[in-house]
């Protein structure tokens, strides 16, 4: 069965991160609308679909998808899904899921109450790496798991040059957490368990965002592993280079690991 999707954003990311993977061979999906209020966004999108709009509500009024994919700016997240869950369709969401814990609530409300299915984009639990370490842990490599602890330094969003304004608007809607989310989806997928305790700690580095741009996380889920997290986006923002740090460190009863991964990861 093929499933027809709907995307909103048109962004930096949507367009060139989102969008090609419906034209792969062999995928199971047709990108069948696009949509952005912007009409230089519709105008540069190229690929053959059937609708472009800028108005979502006639894009699910008119396009009969299956399912939306959404890929606008995180503070218009929930009152997208809630709109595409309304229409009766399936919804994948990027992360973050949203700006706000009561925002969350209510997005996974609405999609139980329509039975439709939500799912929030954590991509890295299809890399392969992740794959191997889940197997491996769930086979006893490490013997019983007792701590998780990565560090993620991204390099690649400067303060400067060609994606300088996209970096800004992260930087006031998620900071740091806009990637480092991703290692905390990570701790779960790799151990189980659910969030128990979480504290933080933030550096701002002279920016004048809201959120900060380099944060420290300290966490215990409820299966007993304690997790912590080093995140930035603020690293390396304002140099040339690209020293990116990414790393995971796997402490078991029985063994531990120390896992870096490389620059194009």
């Amino acid at each position: 069965m093929t499933m027809k999707f709907g995307l909103i954003g048109l962004g930096h990311h949507g367009r060139n991160a989102v969008a090609p993977a419906f034209y792969q061979p062999a995928v199971h999906a047709e990108l069948g609308a696009v949509c952005d209020v912007s009409a230089a966004a519709l105008d540069a999108f190229t690929r053959p679909v059937a609708g472009k709009y800028q108005d979502h509500h006639r894009m699910l009024a008119e396009a009969k998808l299956d399912a939306v994919y959404v890929a606008a700016c995180m503070d218009q997240h929930c009152e997208l899904v809630l709109d595409c869950l309304a229409a009766g369709c399936h919804v994948v969401v990027e992360k973050p899921m949203a700006t706000t814990l009561e925002e969350c609530r209510r997005m996974i409300e609405a999609a139980r109450q329509a039975g439709r299915v939500l799912a929030v984009n954590f991509e890295s639990r299809y890399a392969e790496q992740n794959e191997i370490l889940r197997r491996w842990i769930a086979g006893g490599h490490f013997g019983r798991i007792e701590a998780l602890h990565f560090a993620n330094m991204w390099d690649g969003h400067k303060t400067f040059g060609p994606i300088r304004e996209r970096r800004a608007r992260l930087m006031q809607l998620a900071g740091a957490l806009d990637c480092g989310i991703h290692k905390l989806d990570q701790a779960r997928f790799l151990v189980g368990g659910t969030w128990k305790d979480v504290e933080a700690v933030g550096a701002w580095l002279g920016e004048p965002s809201d959120p900060p741009p380099h944060i420290g996380i300290i966490g215990m889920l409820s299966n007993g592993v304690a997790v912590t997290l080093n995140a930035s986006l603020a690293w390396a923002a304002n140099i040339e280079p690209r020293p990116m740090v990414n790393t995971l460190e796997i402490a078991g009863t029985q063994g531990v690991a120390l896992c870096r991964s490389t620059p194009d990861f």
